[in-house]
Formats: structure tokens, C-alpha cells, sequence
């Protein structure tokens, strides 16, 4: 999933186009082989969506690549799935071909929402390049496969953060901020995929009545909510507007992690992993006035400051 982002703040391209990284990436040793995430975790083309649901939830993973005995055919993303249950276009084939039946629908295989073409890179691919790829197709995460097509791995930008965390970047959250995204506990789980999809964000934040931060509503929350048995407290007829219509509460995480806006990015960047987020409020002591995600982070440890 791509960002609509700007990062003013760093040079991110040269003059000839190519990415201007920072000096830490290149103090990273090895390739894909050593730095990639092991065993890549997978299905196949017909696996139907409601076993997907059930492996990322399991796994606690956002995404699952797609394969052909060993060999890479393309990946299914988390967003793939909230798009498909209500989120975004997908919809309409549980529509079209299911009449919104709640059940059936989870029997598609998925192939149907799965990214076909997607990019992905080598085993002896260079940190420097993979990030390259990541910016130049605005995605988040990419498979690593052997040359003959086998896949090797996934590299994400949750895993190159642990690599380049510093304690200090010269970049403070402040810095990074942007608006807070957000929703009220009262609203319908759609209206959380709708705003996840249309975005191209992981996480949301919640209010209450009287407009106050109590939570965050995120992607894995949503896989959670659908891969287990507290879906059917809500679907009673069979349909998945049944289980779309309950409340954000019902999938709400009852704790944010807040920053102030004077950290360093790089003690932020360790601030986040701990708590195991990849958002986080941003404050002037007084209010929240913005927030900052792990795709801020990412970029921020990746290129050089003005």
C-alpha cells in the first residue's frame, strides 16, 4: 500500500532521479539471503478467503504470498481482504456473486483479490535496492525469491526500521506529524475499512462522545474480528452487512501509545517497536496534535535530513 505522504524534509532523489539514502543503510552488511524475514508465510491461488483470514490471524502476519508449489505467483495483502469484505471495490464481488451472503463469500478463493504482479526481489538484492523498489511501487512489504522463482522470504518496512533504528536521527516526531485519522467508537466497522482502504493506512484512531482519543482500530484487529467466533454474534441472518454493521468498539484497541512532538525520531523508533505499533499520537504536552506512522519512520531513517 502506498502513502500519499510528502516528506519535504528529506532528500529523498537526486538530481538524476535515484534515491538519495542515508549513510546508515549502507553500514547494514549483508543481502536478502541474510536479512529477509524466513520462511516466507504462504498460500496457494485457490485457497479460499476464509482459510487466509484464519493464517494471517494465526500467524499475525498482513500478508500472505502466494505460490505454485515453491514458485512465486503474487501476494495477498491484508487491505486485499478489507477491500473485499466492504472496505473498498472488491465488494462488489461479494455482491455481484454472492448476494452479500456472509458465508459463501468467505469460500472465494484468492486468486480473486490477490495482487498478481506485484514486485519483488532477490536474495542477493542490496538493502539500498530494495528500499529503491519499495519507493519506486509504493509498497510496504516485498517477497524475496531465489533466482530460479522459488520464494525465499518477505522483506517489510517494519523489518528494515529494526535494522536502521538509531537512538538519535537530528529529526524530531514534530517534524513528521500529520493530521490525526480518526473515527468515533459509535461508527460501523465498514466505516474503519473504508477510511484503512481509501487511505492506504494500517491503523485509525478512535473517539468517543465527546471527541476524545480511547483507542486505535487497526488491520490485524479487523483479520482478528473476522477469522473468529465474535463475527457470528452479529451475522444472524447470513449476510456480511451483518457483521459490518457493528460497532468500531467491538474491534477497539483501549490504549495509544503518545509521543511528544520533541523526540528524536530514532528514540520514537523505539518507542513503537516496544509498544508493537505502527502508529503513534503525537503531543505538545497539552493535546494530541498529530500523529506519526512506522511508513514516517521508514522514511525518516532512510534519507538524509536538509
Amino acid at each position: 500500500m502506498g502513502s500519499s505522504r510528502r516528506f519535504e524534509g528529506y532528500r529523498a532523489l537526486r538530481s538524476d532521479g535515484k534515491p538519495n539514502f542515508s549513510d546508515r543503510i549502507y553500514r547494514v552488511e549483508g543481502d536478502m539471503e541474510r536479512l529477509a524475514r524466513k520462511p516466507a508465510i504462504g498460500v496457494s491461488q485457490s485457497t479460499p478467503i476464509k482459510e487466509a483470514l484464519a493464517k494471517m490471524n494465526t500467524e499475525k502476519v498482513r500478508s500472505l504470498v502466494i505460490s505454485r508449489g515453491e514458485t512465486y505467483e503474487g501476494i495477498l495483502l491484508a487491505e486485499n481482504i478489507l477491500d473485499y469484505m466492504g472496505g473498498g471495490e472488491l465488494y462488489n464481488i461479494v455482491i455481484n456473486r454472492y448476494e452479500g451472503n456472509f458465508f459463501k463469500c468467505l469460500e472465494e478463493p484468492v486468486k480473486s483479490i490477490a495482487e498478481k504482479n506485484y514486485p519483488f526481489v532477490y536474495t542477493n538484492s542490496k538493502l539500498n535496492e530494495v528500499i529503491e523498489k519499495m519507493i519506486q511501487n509504493r509498497v510496504s512489504i516485498l517477497p524475496v525469491l531465489h533466482k530460479d522463482g522459488r520464494v525465499f522470504g518477505v522483506i517489510s518496512e517494519h523489518d528494515i526500521v529494526e535494522l536502521l533504528v538509531e537512538k538519535r536521527t537530528g529529526v524530531t516526531v514534530g517534524e513528521l506529524s500529520s493530521p490525526i485519522i480518526s473515527i468515533h467508537t459509535y461508527d460501523p466497522i465498514i466505516e474503519a475499512m473504508r477510511k484503512i482502504v481509501s487511505l492506504g493506512i494500517r491503523q485509525v484512531y478512535v473517539r468517543n462522545e465527546v471527541e476524545q482519543i480511547v483507542g486505535s482500530v487497526g488491520v490485524k484487529r479487523i483479520i482478528e474480528y473476522f477469522s473468529s467466533n465474535e463475527v457470528y454474534r452479529w451475522v444472524k441472518k447470513g449476510y456480511l452487512t451483518e457483521a459490518n454493521s457493528a460497532q468500531v468498539r467491538e474491534v477497539t484497541s483501549f490504549s495509544t501509545l503518545k509521543l511528544p512532538e520533541t523526540m528524536d525520531v530514532g528514540e520514537a523508533a523505539r518507542e513503537m517497536l516496544k509498544a508493537g505499533t505502527s502508529t503513534a499520537l503525537v503531543s505538545n504536552g497539552s493535546e494530541e496534535i498529530g500523529m506519526i506512522t512506522e511508513h514516517d519512520v521508514f522514511y525518516a531513517l532512510s534519507f538524509p535530513v536538509k
